[in-house]
Protein backbone atom coordinates (compact mmCIF):
# COMPACT_ATOMS: atom_id res chain seq x y z
CA UNK A 1 0.00 0.00 0.00
CA UNK A 2 2.76 2.47 0.92
CA UNK A 3 4.53 1.71 -2.40
CA UNK A 4 1.42 2.34 -4.51
CA UNK A 5 2.22 5.89 -5.63
CA UNK A 6 5.97 5.33 -6.18
CA UNK A 7 5.23 2.16 -8.23
CA UNK A 8 2.60 3.98 -10.28
CA UNK A 9 5.02 6.81 -10.94
CA UNK A 10 7.76 4.34 -11.92
CA UNK A 11 5.47 2.62 -14.45
CA UNK A 12 4.37 5.90 -15.96
CA UNK A 13 5.79 6.88 -19.35
CA UNK A 14 8.42 9.57 -19.46
CA UNK A 15 12.01 10.16 -18.59
CA UNK A 16 13.45 9.91 -15.11
CA UNK A 17 13.89 13.68 -14.97
CA UNK A 18 10.19 14.27 -15.61
CA UNK A 19 9.22 11.68 -13.03
CA UNK A 20 11.46 13.26 -10.41
CA UNK A 21 9.99 16.66 -11.23
CA UNK A 22 6.46 15.35 -10.82
CA UNK A 23 7.37 13.72 -7.50
CA UNK A 24 9.02 16.87 -6.22
CA UNK A 25 6.06 19.00 -7.31
CA UNK A 26 3.75 16.63 -5.49
CA UNK A 27 5.81 16.93 -2.33
CA UNK A 28 5.87 20.73 -2.64
CA UNK A 29 2.09 20.81 -3.03
CA UNK A 30 1.67 18.60 0.03
CA UNK A 31 3.96 20.82 2.09
CA UNK A 32 2.05 23.91 0.94
CA UNK A 33 -1.21 22.28 1.97
CA UNK A 34 0.36 21.28 5.29
CA UNK A 35 1.47 24.87 5.88
CA UNK A 36 -1.96 26.25 4.94
CA UNK A 37 -3.72 23.84 7.29
CA UNK A 38 -1.31 24.73 10.09
CA UNK A 39 -1.78 28.48 9.56
CA UNK A 40 -5.53 28.09 9.45
CA UNK A 41 -5.47 26.10 12.69
CA UNK A 42 -3.32 28.77 14.37
CA UNK A 43 -5.56 31.58 13.11
CA UNK A 44 -8.69 29.81 14.32
CA UNK A 45 -7.09 29.13 17.72
CA UNK A 46 -6.11 32.81 18.06
CA UNK A 47 -9.63 33.94 17.18
CA UNK A 48 -11.16 31.52 19.69
CA UNK A 49 -8.78 32.70 22.40
CA UNK A 50 -9.63 36.35 21.77
CA UNK A 51 -13.34 35.53 21.72
CA UNK A 52 -13.08 33.70 25.05
CA UNK A 53 -11.16 36.63 26.58
CA UNK A 54 -13.91 39.03 25.44
CA UNK A 55 -16.59 36.78 26.92
CA UNK A 56 -14.70 36.54 30.23
CA UNK A 57 -14.56 40.34 30.31
CA UNK A 58 -18.31 40.48 29.79
CA UNK A 59 -18.97 38.04 32.62
CA UNK A 60 -16.66 40.01 34.92
CA UNK A 61 -18.37 43.30 34.03
CA UNK A 62 -21.86 41.88 34.58
CA UNK A 63 -20.85 40.30 37.89
CA UNK A 64 -19.46 43.67 39.00
CA UNK A 65 -22.81 45.22 38.15
CA UNK A 66 -24.58 42.64 40.30
CA UNK A 67 -22.23 43.39 43.19
CA UNK A 68 -22.83 47.13 42.88
CA UNK A 69 -26.59 46.63 42.83
CA UNK A 70 -26.43 44.45 45.95
CA UNK A 71 -24.30 47.09 47.69
CA UNK A 72 -26.79 49.84 46.80
CA UNK A 73 -29.71 47.81 48.10
CA UNK A 74 -27.81 47.14 51.33
CA UNK A 75 -26.98 50.83 51.89
CA UNK A 76 -30.58 51.88 51.31
CA UNK A 77 -31.98 49.15 53.59
CA UNK A 78 -29.48 49.90 56.35
CA UNK A 79 -30.44 53.57 56.31
CA UNK A 80 -33.63 52.71 58.21
CA UNK A 81 -31.49 51.52 61.14
CA UNK A 82 -29.28 54.62 61.26
CA UNK A 83 -30.21 57.03 63.99
CA UNK A 84 -28.26 60.23 63.33
CA UNK A 85 -27.68 62.68 60.52
CA UNK A 86 -23.97 61.93 60.22
CA UNK A 87 -24.61 58.27 59.45
CA UNK A 88 -27.24 59.22 56.87
CA UNK A 89 -24.83 61.70 55.25
CA UNK A 90 -22.22 58.95 55.07
CA UNK A 91 -24.76 56.62 53.44
CA UNK A 92 -25.63 59.35 50.93
CA UNK A 93 -21.96 59.73 49.98
CA UNK A 94 -21.59 55.95 49.64
CA UNK A 95 -24.51 55.82 47.22
CA UNK A 96 -22.85 58.50 45.11
CA UNK A 97 -19.54 56.64 45.16
CA UNK A 98 -20.93 53.30 43.92
CA UNK A 99 -20.49 54.14 40.26
CA UNK A 100 -20.52 51.69 37.37
CA UNK A 101 -18.76 52.08 34.00
CA UNK A 102 -21.72 51.57 31.68
CA UNK A 103 -19.80 52.95 28.69
CA UNK A 104 -17.36 50.06 28.97
CA UNK A 105 -20.18 47.58 29.53
CA UNK A 106 -22.00 48.80 26.41
CA UNK A 107 -18.76 48.62 24.41
CA UNK A 108 -18.07 44.97 25.26
CA UNK A 109 -21.73 43.86 25.31
CA UNK A 110 -22.03 43.43 21.55
CA UNK A 111 -25.49 42.09 20.72
CA UNK A 112 -26.50 42.49 24.39
CA UNK A 113 -26.03 46.28 24.34
CA UNK A 114 -29.81 46.86 24.49
CA UNK A 115 -30.08 44.93 27.76
CA UNK A 116 -27.16 46.90 29.18
CA UNK A 117 -28.93 50.15 28.26
CA UNK A 118 -32.07 48.94 30.07
CA UNK A 119 -30.00 48.14 33.16
CA UNK A 120 -28.28 51.53 32.91
CA UNK A 121 -31.65 53.29 33.03
CA UNK A 122 -32.85 51.20 35.99
CA UNK A 123 -29.53 51.66 37.80
CA UNK A 124 -29.69 55.44 37.48
CA UNK A 125 -33.26 55.35 38.77
CA UNK A 126 -32.22 53.13 41.70
CA UNK A 127 -29.50 55.61 42.71
CA UNK A 128 -31.96 58.50 42.46
CA UNK A 129 -34.64 56.73 44.51
CA UNK A 130 -32.06 55.60 47.06
CA UNK A 131 -31.03 59.19 47.62
CA UNK A 132 -34.71 60.16 47.88
CA UNK A 133 -35.25 57.49 50.55
CA UNK A 134 -32.27 58.77 52.55
CA UNK A 135 -33.41 62.39 52.27
CA UNK A 136 -36.89 61.39 53.42
CA UNK A 137 -35.46 59.51 56.42
CA UNK A 138 -33.23 62.46 57.25
CA UNK A 139 -36.30 64.72 57.15
CA UNK A 140 -37.84 62.55 59.84
CA UNK A 141 -40.51 60.86 57.69
CA UNK A 142 -39.54 57.23 58.08
CA UNK A 143 -42.99 55.90 57.15
CA UNK A 144 -42.98 57.63 53.77
CA UNK A 145 -39.41 56.44 53.18
CA UNK A 146 -40.53 52.87 53.80
CA UNK A 147 -43.38 53.23 51.33
CA UNK A 148 -41.01 54.55 48.66
CA UNK A 149 -38.57 51.74 49.40
CA UNK A 150 -41.26 49.09 49.28
CA UNK A 151 -42.83 50.45 46.10
CA UNK A 152 -39.73 51.27 44.04
CA UNK A 153 -36.44 49.84 45.28
CA UNK A 154 -37.31 46.14 45.35
CA UNK A 155 -38.77 46.15 41.84
CA UNK A 156 -35.75 47.97 40.40
CA UNK A 157 -33.23 45.71 42.12
CA UNK A 158 -35.09 42.57 40.99
CA UNK A 159 -35.21 43.79 37.39
CA UNK A 160 -31.51 44.71 37.35
CA UNK A 161 -30.51 41.38 38.88
CA UNK A 162 -32.72 39.44 36.48
CA UNK A 163 -31.24 41.19 33.42
CA UNK A 164 -27.69 40.85 34.80
CA UNK A 165 -28.19 37.15 35.41
CA UNK A 166 -29.52 36.77 31.86
CA UNK A 167 -26.41 38.49 30.47
CA UNK A 168 -24.06 36.35 32.57
CA UNK A 169 -25.84 33.12 31.61
CA UNK A 170 -25.77 34.06 27.92
CA UNK A 171 -22.05 34.88 28.01
CA UNK A 172 -21.19 31.69 29.90
CA UNK A 173 -23.25 29.57 27.48
CA UNK A 174 -21.43 31.16 24.54
CA UNK A 175 -18.10 30.41 26.24
CA UNK A 176 -19.04 26.73 26.51
CA UNK A 177 -20.09 26.66 22.85
CA UNK A 178 -16.81 28.30 21.80
CA UNK A 179 -14.81 25.81 23.86
CA UNK A 180 -16.66 22.85 22.34
CA UNK A 181 -16.25 24.28 18.84
CA UNK A 182 -12.53 24.79 19.48
CA UNK A 183 -12.11 21.18 20.56
CA UNK A 184 -13.98 19.98 17.47
CA UNK A 185 -11.83 22.11 15.14
CA UNK A 186 -8.69 20.91 16.91
CA UNK A 187 -9.51 17.27 16.19
CA UNK A 188 -10.43 18.12 12.58
CA UNK A 189 -7.06 19.83 12.12
CA UNK A 190 -5.30 16.82 13.64
CA UNK A 191 -6.98 14.45 11.17
CA UNK A 192 -6.14 16.78 8.27
CA UNK A 193 -2.47 16.83 9.30
CA UNK A 194 -2.44 13.05 9.68
CA UNK A 195 -3.92 12.68 6.20
CA UNK A 196 -1.30 14.97 4.68
CA UNK A 197 1.47 13.14 6.53
CA UNK A 198 0.25 9.81 5.15
CA UNK A 199 0.09 11.24 1.64
CA UNK A 200 3.68 12.48 2.04
CA UNK A 201 4.78 8.97 3.05
CA UNK A 202 3.07 7.51 -0.01
CA UNK A 203 4.91 9.95 -2.26
CA UNK A 204 8.24 9.25 -0.57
Amino acid sequence: MLNFLPDMLARARGGIGAKITVALMGMVVLFLILGAVGLQALRAADQRTQSLIDLQRRVSAYQSLQSNTTALRSIIANAFMQSNRRELDTAMREIGQIAYDFDRAEFIAGADARKVQMIKSDYAELVSIGKQVLRTIRAGNGEMARRIHSREVGALVDRIERLSFSLISSAEATMLEKAADGERQYFQSQWALVGIALASILFA
